[in-house]
């Protein structure tokens, strides 16, 4: 209710009025609006937070967002035209941070989003293949960190592209809303999303926390050996397309493996005090 009321007074200062009447003389647009809602909100125990453009400088938080990545990235966009964010894009994945994305399409000149992404992501980095997929890529959003729990799990997505007349002249919405579950769903359509391009993403972990597990392939039990002594460890088991198969806390370092679970590959995480590991097993 919070969240549907500030997107009324946005709503509203565009109308002119909180009245069934439009105010034609009062009704803002673009840069003309103020910076007049809320912008933070905990809905359901998840931190959220709302922006309008142009009025709240969405740009520099998409850049905030980006930054605040410690294990991956991901883009999925129709227009790219600021450096900025591909610089700061570039200087996370220079940190270690696996990044990848998606776009539909490009400004001419350069250096500009293509060139500069290309260059460091290399083939994690592609554009919509308009020749033979349906459609246009007509997405914006980023995931941050699904990997990894609601404090560090990061989804931004609305209406806003990352380019300058989004950020200075469109009436645009964004929210950027803290819940993995979420984030991870998103990650399964952009799973799915790649690979019809015929791009293949995963993780490449340079944490120094390692494990190995046995019996691999397994049947009921994964039994781990965690290089590091830890209070905190949580598991997770999920598909090669991201999807979450079960998760949990370790008070052993044994892994149940859920009996209605198919037999295939798979991806287990560990999360040791914020140290993350993962590893393929089978499952028969």
């Amino acid at each position: 209710q919070s969240l549907a009321k500030t997107y009324q007074l946005e709503f509203e200062e565009m109308w002119g009025s909180n009245t069934a009447q439009p105010d034609t003389a009062l009704s803002k647009f673009g840069p003309d609006k103020t910076d007049n809602t809320p912008h933070y909100f905990i809905i359901g125990g998840k931190e959220m937070r709302c922006y309008f453009s142009p009025t709240d400088n969405v740009n520099n938080q998409i850049i905030s967002t980006i930054s605040t990545a410690t294990q991956s990235l991901h883009f999925a966009l129709l227009s790219f035209t600021r450096n900025d964010i591909a610089n700061e894009i570039v200087l996370r994945n220079s940190a270690g941070i696996y990044a990848s994305g998606i776009i539909n399409d490009l400004p001419g000149g350069a250096p500009n989003p293509q060139t500069i992404l290309s260059a460091a992501l290399g083939n994690a980095f592609t554009m919509y293949d308009a020749a033979s997929l349906p459609g246009i890529l007509h997405h914006k959003f980023l995931i941050v960190d699904q990997e990894l729990g609601n404090s560090n799990a990061r989804l931004l997505n609305g209406s806003h592209n990352w380019s300058t007349s989004a950020n200075f002249k469109n009436d645009e919405n964004t929210l950027i809303i803290h819940d993995q579950l979420l984030a991870n769903q998103y990650y399964q359509a952009y799973h799915h999303l790649m690979s019809d391009n015929g791009v293949s993403i995963g993780i490449d972990h340079r944490d120094e926390l390692s494990i190995t597990a046995f019996p691999n392939p397994a049947s009921k039990f994964l039994y781990l050996n965690i290089n590091k002594n830890k209070k905190m460890v949580n598991y997770k088991i999920s598909g090669l397309d991201g999807r979450v198969i079960s998760s949990g806390k370790l008070l052993e370092p044994v892994v149940p493996l859920p009996a209605d679970m198919a037999a295939g590959l798979y991806y287990l995480t560990i999360d040791a005090d914020q140290e993350i590991a993962v590893m393929k097993f089978i499952k028969y």
